[in-house]
Parts: structure tokens; C-alpha cells; sequence
């Protein structure tokens, strides 16, 4: 691949009920070294009963212009391989 070629990331997040964790999380997200403009984010809540989808809502508003996109889906089945059927389902990226 030349270095010219952008090659995209997708980052896929699947979480139900994780609002103590997720700041952290993203946080990480934050603070990779990729270039943000190469790098797709994938948010899935369980239908959460905390502010986990909050959370992700509120980093896609804030951040959605540094990244390619970053994307909220809610996961109805709440269970986590439904989740990243959703994920799998909708991410674009070169890899995950």
C-alpha cells in the first residue's frame, strides 16, 4: 500500500449498561494514534438502563467531524453477538 492510500479503521464498540466504563473507553479511542480522518466508529447499546447510550450519543455529536463517521445503533436483543451482528452489518472499514 502506498502511503498516499488511506485505508480504513472501523472501531466497533458493543456495550449494554457500561457507563462507568465507557468514558474510559472512548477516552482511548481518543487519544490513538491513527489519524482520525482513517478511522470509523461503530457504537452499539444494548438498551441500556444507565447512560451508556447517552454517552455514545453525546461522543458521536461531539467528535463526528475529527473522524470518518462514527454511527450509534441500539442492539434490541441485548445480548452481545447480536450486537456485533449489527456492527458487522454496518461498518465500512477496510478492517474492524
Amino acid at each position: 500500500m502506498k502511503e498516499s492510500d488511506n485505508f480504513l479503521i472501523t472501531f466497533c464498540i458493543v456495550a449494554r449498561n457500561e457507563e462507568n466504563f465507557i468514558p474510559l473507553l472512548l477516552s482511548d479511542l481518543l487519544n490513538q494514534t491513527y489519524k482520525k480522518a482513517d478511522t470509523e466508529v461503530v457504537l452499539i447499546d444494548g438498551c441500556s438502563d444507565d447512560k451508556t447510550k447517552s454517552i455514545m450519543l453525546g461522543f458521536r455529536d461531539k467528535h463526528k467531524n475529527e473522524f470518518f463517521d462514527v454511527k450509534v445503533f441500539d442492539n434490541p436483543k441485548m445480548i452481545l453477538p447480536c450486537g456485533w451482528n449489527i456492527a458487522l452489518e454496518n461498518y465500512t472499514g477496510d478492517a474492524i
